[in-house]
């Protein structure tokens, strides 16, 4: 069982303590470790090492977003798409797109607003 599952579960009876309700929370502790990294950490060190304090208060960041992410069922894509009627297909690509924008949520927030035909209008 993952973490998530252990959260989403409701206790079976009154002998279960939610430990959720505990402050600070994991993801409040792990905004206050990237918060910590980024504005005292980082300016203190020497610039070589600098890189290595943003990633780490990165990674803090994708924890505390996957912590409060809500659960996203499975896409069910099929062995081969070529076959599919129109309707089929865009069911599946519904499913896969819901399932791409949960992971950018967490791994890069804002990232599915992204404007590819403005990109494109400046790269050609």
């Amino acid at each position: 069982m993952d973490v998530g599952d252990a959260r989403d579960q409701a206790p079976d009876d009154d002998k279960h303590v939610d430990l959720r309700a505990d402050r600070p929370t994991a993801s409040e502790l792990l905004e206050i470790i990237a918060e910590t990294l980024t504005t005292t950490v980082l300016p203190a060190t020497a610039p070589h090492a600098q890189h290595q304090v943003r990633v780490a208060a990165n990674l803090c960041r994708i924890l505390e977003r996957e912590l409060m992410a809500k659960p996203v069922g499975a896409a069910t894509v099929p062995e081969t798409v070529l076959e599919l009627d129109d309707e089929e297909a865009a069911a599946i690509f519904a499913q896969v797109k819901g399932l791409v924008q949960a992971k950018l949520a967490i791994n890069k927030p804002g990232y599915d607003a992204h404007d590819a035909a403005a990109e494109n209008a400046v790269v050609a």
